[in-house]
């Protein structure tokens, strides 16, 4: 599964289609400096009062492992392969 990432501007100016694409798509990453700073995520598919929400949690199979290159997957999904990046305006 790809996330598609929004910039903190974009994710700001167009917040009604960003919370469309997460019920439809699934989780949509923001960015902030050029970083992934928070995921969005259906309340469908999130699990309050489990301690940390796992990716596997929310995310679907397929999952494939991978080299830990980068820190920030690194430490918040390190179970997963890091997803293509897409923009925002694709569909």
């Amino acid at each position: 599964m790809a996330l598609t990432r929004w910039t903190v501007v974009e994710a700001r100016g167009r917040f009604s289609e960003l919370v469309e694409r997460t019920l439809r798509e699934g989780p949509q990453a923001v960015t902030r400096n050029g970083a992934d700073a928070v995921v969005m995520v259906a309340a469908r598919d999130f699990r309050p009062g489990v301690g940390k929400l796992s990716p596997l949690d929310v995310l679907s199979p397929p999952v494939r492992p991978f080299a830990l290159h980068d820190d920030f997957l690194a430490r918040t999904f390190p179970r997963l392969s890091p997803p293509p990046v897409r923009s925002a305006g694709e569909a």
